[in-house]
Protein backbone atom coordinates (compact mmCIF):
# COMPACT_ATOMS: atom_id res chain seq x y z
CA UNK A 1 0.00 0.00 0.00
CA UNK A 2 2.98 2.57 0.59
CA UNK A 3 4.49 1.87 -2.53
CA UNK A 4 1.02 2.30 -4.70
CA UNK A 5 1.15 5.73 -2.61
CA UNK A 6 4.90 6.45 -3.19
CA UNK A 7 3.92 6.09 -7.03
CA UNK A 8 0.99 7.93 -6.87
CA UNK A 9 3.12 11.42 -5.93
CA UNK A 10 6.22 10.34 -8.47
CA UNK A 11 5.40 13.19 -10.67
CA UNK A 12 5.30 15.50 -7.47
CA UNK A 13 8.24 14.60 -6.42
CA UNK A 14 10.13 14.90 -9.91
CA UNK A 15 8.65 18.40 -10.07
CA UNK A 16 10.67 19.28 -6.91
CA UNK A 17 13.78 18.03 -8.37
CA UNK A 18 12.81 19.71 -11.97
CA UNK A 19 12.85 23.14 -9.86
CA UNK A 20 15.90 21.88 -7.74
CA UNK A 21 17.73 21.41 -11.13
CA UNK A 22 16.35 24.75 -12.39
CA UNK A 23 17.75 26.46 -9.65
CA UNK A 24 21.47 24.57 -10.03
CA UNK A 25 21.48 25.73 -13.52
CA UNK A 26 20.80 28.76 -12.56
CA UNK A 27 23.72 29.32 -9.84
CA UNK A 28 21.68 30.97 -7.61
CA UNK A 29 23.56 29.22 -4.61
CA UNK A 30 23.42 26.05 -3.21
CA UNK A 31 22.63 26.29 0.00
CA UNK A 32 19.61 28.50 -1.17
CA UNK A 33 18.76 25.71 -3.62
CA UNK A 34 18.96 22.64 -1.34
CA UNK A 35 17.01 24.67 1.84
CA UNK A 36 14.00 25.53 -1.12
CA UNK A 37 14.30 21.60 -2.73
CA UNK A 38 13.32 20.58 0.91
CA UNK A 39 10.65 23.14 1.50
CA UNK A 40 9.16 21.32 -1.60
CA UNK A 41 9.24 18.33 -0.68
CA UNK A 42 7.83 19.43 3.26
CA UNK A 43 4.82 21.33 1.53
CA UNK A 44 4.24 18.31 -0.61
CA UNK A 45 3.85 16.07 2.68
CA UNK A 46 2.08 18.99 4.66
CA UNK A 47 -0.76 19.51 1.68
CA UNK A 48 -1.23 15.88 1.25
CA UNK A 49 -1.81 13.38 4.08
CA UNK A 50 -1.68 9.96 2.16
CA UNK A 51 1.59 11.05 0.73
CA UNK A 52 3.37 10.29 4.29
CA UNK A 53 4.53 7.48 3.05
CA UNK A 54 7.16 9.61 0.53
CA UNK A 55 8.38 11.13 3.71
CA UNK A 56 11.75 8.48 4.39
CA UNK A 57 12.32 9.15 0.47
CA UNK A 58 11.66 12.60 0.32
CA UNK A 59 14.16 12.89 3.64
CA UNK A 60 17.07 11.72 2.04
CA UNK A 61 16.71 12.93 -0.65
CA UNK A 62 16.62 16.18 1.26
CA UNK A 63 20.24 15.20 3.23
CA UNK A 64 21.48 13.77 -0.08
CA UNK A 65 21.78 16.95 -1.49
CA UNK A 66 23.23 19.30 1.12
CA UNK A 67 26.05 16.44 1.36
CA UNK A 68 26.56 15.50 -2.22
CA UNK A 69 25.41 18.27 -4.34
CA UNK A 70 28.59 20.39 -4.93
CA UNK A 71 29.83 18.87 -7.47
CA UNK A 72 26.52 18.82 -9.24
CA UNK A 73 25.99 22.58 -8.53
CA UNK A 74 29.22 23.35 -10.14
CA UNK A 75 28.70 21.28 -13.54
CA UNK A 76 25.18 22.69 -14.17
CA UNK A 77 26.52 25.88 -14.54
CA UNK A 78 25.23 26.66 -17.80
CA UNK A 79 24.64 23.36 -18.83
CA UNK A 80 21.89 23.25 -21.80
CA UNK A 81 18.85 21.41 -21.25
CA UNK A 82 17.40 19.51 -24.03
CA UNK A 83 14.12 17.46 -23.29
CA UNK A 84 11.72 20.13 -23.76
CA UNK A 85 8.54 18.53 -23.36
CA UNK A 86 5.17 20.56 -24.40
CA UNK A 87 1.71 20.13 -23.18
CA UNK A 88 -0.82 17.73 -25.38
CA UNK A 89 -3.53 20.32 -25.97
CA UNK A 90 -3.45 21.26 -29.57
CA UNK A 91 -4.67 25.18 -28.46
CA UNK A 92 -1.43 25.70 -26.69
CA UNK A 93 0.61 23.84 -27.87
CA UNK A 94 2.49 26.34 -30.61
CA UNK A 95 2.33 29.15 -27.60
CA UNK A 96 3.96 26.67 -25.11
CA UNK A 97 6.92 25.44 -27.49
CA UNK A 98 7.73 29.32 -27.98
CA UNK A 99 8.43 29.47 -23.71
CA UNK A 100 12.03 27.82 -24.18
CA UNK A 101 12.75 30.69 -26.16
CA UNK A 102 11.09 33.35 -23.94
CA UNK A 103 11.93 31.30 -20.25
CA UNK A 104 15.80 30.30 -21.02
CA UNK A 105 16.01 30.03 -17.04
CA UNK A 106 13.05 28.32 -16.65
CA UNK A 107 13.21 25.42 -18.99
CA UNK A 108 13.62 21.84 -16.74
CA UNK A 109 10.54 23.34 -14.56
CA UNK A 110 8.05 24.33 -17.81
CA UNK A 111 9.00 21.40 -19.15
CA UNK A 112 7.99 18.85 -15.61
CA UNK A 113 4.89 21.09 -15.82
CA UNK A 114 4.30 19.75 -19.66
CA UNK A 115 5.51 16.44 -18.68
CA UNK A 116 3.12 16.07 -15.27
CA UNK A 117 0.14 16.88 -17.24
CA UNK A 118 0.57 14.30 -20.22
CA UNK A 119 0.73 11.90 -17.06
CA UNK A 120 -2.78 13.37 -16.50
CA UNK A 121 -4.17 12.99 -19.57
CA UNK A 122 -2.40 9.29 -19.45
CA UNK A 123 -4.12 8.32 -16.50
CA UNK A 124 -7.55 9.59 -18.13
CA UNK A 125 -7.91 12.49 -14.45
CA UNK A 126 -10.71 14.54 -15.05
CA UNK A 127 -9.74 18.39 -15.81
CA UNK A 128 -5.86 17.68 -16.13
CA UNK A 129 -5.29 21.79 -17.08
CA UNK A 130 -6.15 22.44 -13.58
CA UNK A 131 -2.47 21.44 -12.60
CA UNK A 132 -1.11 22.58 -15.32
CA UNK A 133 -1.88 26.24 -14.82
CA UNK A 134 -1.34 26.14 -10.90
CA UNK A 135 2.49 24.78 -12.52
CA UNK A 136 2.43 27.66 -14.61
CA UNK A 137 1.81 30.27 -11.95
CA UNK A 138 4.66 29.04 -9.67
CA UNK A 139 6.39 29.08 -12.82
CA UNK A 140 5.69 32.96 -13.26
CA UNK A 141 6.73 34.05 -10.46
CA UNK A 142 10.24 33.01 -11.09
CA UNK A 143 10.68 34.66 -14.34
CA UNK A 144 14.11 36.38 -13.77
CA UNK A 145 12.74 39.85 -13.88
CA UNK A 146 12.25 38.68 -17.75
CA UNK A 147 9.33 40.49 -19.28
CA UNK A 148 9.06 38.37 -22.45
CA UNK A 149 8.74 35.26 -20.49
CA UNK A 150 6.11 36.53 -17.87
CA UNK A 151 3.66 38.15 -20.73
CA UNK A 152 3.91 34.85 -22.77
CA UNK A 153 3.22 32.63 -19.71
CA UNK A 154 0.54 35.01 -18.92
CA UNK A 155 -0.90 34.50 -22.53
CA UNK A 156 -1.24 30.67 -21.53
CA UNK A 157 -2.30 31.14 -18.24
CA UNK A 158 -5.31 33.03 -20.04
CA UNK A 159 -5.99 30.91 -22.48
CA UNK A 160 -5.98 28.05 -20.55
CA UNK A 161 -8.00 30.16 -17.74
CA UNK A 162 -10.63 31.07 -19.85
CA UNK A 163 -11.54 27.65 -21.49
CA UNK A 164 -12.41 26.40 -17.75
CA UNK A 165 -15.81 26.39 -16.41
CA UNK A 166 -16.67 28.06 -13.55
CA UNK A 167 -16.47 26.61 -10.14
CA UNK A 168 -19.78 25.19 -8.11
CA UNK A 169 -23.24 26.95 -9.56
CA UNK A 170 -22.38 30.86 -9.81
CA UNK A 171 -21.22 31.77 -13.38
CA UNK A 172 -19.21 34.59 -10.79
CA UNK A 173 -16.88 32.38 -9.50
CA UNK A 174 -13.75 32.25 -11.39
CA UNK A 175 -11.60 29.00 -11.41
CA UNK A 176 -8.77 30.76 -10.25
CA UNK A 177 -10.09 29.42 -6.61
CA UNK A 178 -9.03 26.38 -7.80
CA UNK A 179 -5.92 27.16 -9.11
CA UNK A 180 -4.40 29.08 -5.70
CA UNK A 181 -5.74 26.36 -3.47
CA UNK A 182 -3.03 23.92 -5.18
CA UNK A 183 -0.58 26.28 -6.20
CA UNK A 184 0.76 26.47 -2.39
CA UNK A 185 2.52 23.20 -2.69
CA UNK A 186 5.25 24.30 -4.99
CA UNK A 187 5.04 28.53 -4.18
CA UNK A 188 7.70 27.89 -1.17
CA UNK A 189 10.31 26.70 -3.76
CA UNK A 190 10.11 30.78 -4.95
CA UNK A 191 11.51 32.69 -2.00
CA UNK A 192 11.57 35.97 -3.75
CA UNK A 193 7.62 36.11 -3.68
CA UNK A 194 6.40 38.18 -0.90
CA UNK A 195 2.95 36.37 -1.33
CA UNK A 196 3.35 32.70 -2.51
CA UNK A 197 0.56 31.47 -4.11
CA UNK A 198 -1.90 34.09 -3.32
CA UNK A 199 -0.80 36.74 -5.23
CA UNK A 200 -2.03 35.06 -8.56
CA UNK A 201 -1.63 37.84 -11.56
CA UNK A 202 -5.47 36.66 -13.09
CA UNK A 203 -6.59 39.07 -10.49
CA UNK A 204 -5.32 41.92 -11.67
CA UNK A 205 -5.61 40.69 -15.78
CA UNK A 206 -9.09 39.88 -15.17
CA UNK A 207 -10.61 42.22 -12.99
CA UNK A 208 -8.35 45.21 -14.94
CA UNK A 209 -9.99 43.38 -18.66
CA UNK A 210 -13.46 43.67 -16.84
CA UNK A 211 -12.70 47.41 -15.78
CA UNK A 212 -11.33 48.95 -19.31
CA UNK A 213 -14.16 47.20 -21.30
CA UNK A 214 -16.47 48.85 -18.83
CA UNK A 215 -15.29 52.48 -19.13
CA UNK A 216 -15.22 51.70 -23.22
CA UNK A 217 -18.69 50.75 -23.22
CA UNK A 218 -19.58 53.84 -20.25
CA UNK A 219 -17.98 56.34 -22.58
CA UNK A 220 -19.25 54.97 -25.76
CA UNK A 221 -22.86 55.05 -24.69
CA UNK A 222 -22.08 58.86 -23.19
CA UNK A 223 -21.67 59.93 -26.47
CA UNK A 224 -23.41 58.32 -28.64
CA UNK A 225 -26.94 59.97 -26.11
CA UNK A 226 -25.20 62.96 -26.15
CA UNK A 227 -26.98 65.73 -28.52
CA UNK A 228 -25.10 67.28 -31.27
CA UNK A 229 -24.59 70.66 -31.02
CA UNK A 230 -26.20 73.17 -33.29
CA UNK A 231 -25.38 76.88 -33.77
CA UNK A 232 -28.43 79.56 -34.52
CA UNK A 233 -29.40 78.85 -38.24
CA UNK A 234 -29.58 74.78 -37.24
CA UNK A 235 -26.50 73.94 -38.70
CA UNK A 236 -24.33 71.67 -36.42
CA UNK A 237 -21.12 73.64 -34.75
CA UNK A 238 -17.85 72.83 -36.67
CA UNK A 239 -14.59 74.16 -35.46
CA UNK A 240 -15.08 77.07 -38.33
CA UNK A 241 -18.59 78.17 -36.36
CA UNK A 242 -17.84 77.24 -33.22
CA UNK A 243 -13.62 79.90 -33.35
CA UNK A 244 -14.49 81.80 -35.95
CA UNK A 245 -10.93 83.07 -36.86
CA UNK A 246 -10.23 86.46 -37.97
CA UNK A 247 -7.13 87.39 -39.57
CA UNK A 248 -5.13 90.09 -38.66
Amino acid sequence: MAHVKKKAFTADINHCCAIHKNCYINQREQETCDVNFCKCFDNLIAHNKDSKPCKPVTDSACSGVKIYGQNSYLNLKDSKFNHKNVPSVPKIFQEYSKLYNECPHQMVTLSSCALNHDICMAKKKKNCALPLIQCLVVVEFDVNKNANCGRAIQNILNMLLFSQKPVGNSPTQPIVYRVREGSNNFAAMYHRVALPGNAIFFYFTFFGIILICGLLIVVAYIRMDSPVPTSSIGAPVTSATASPHTPR
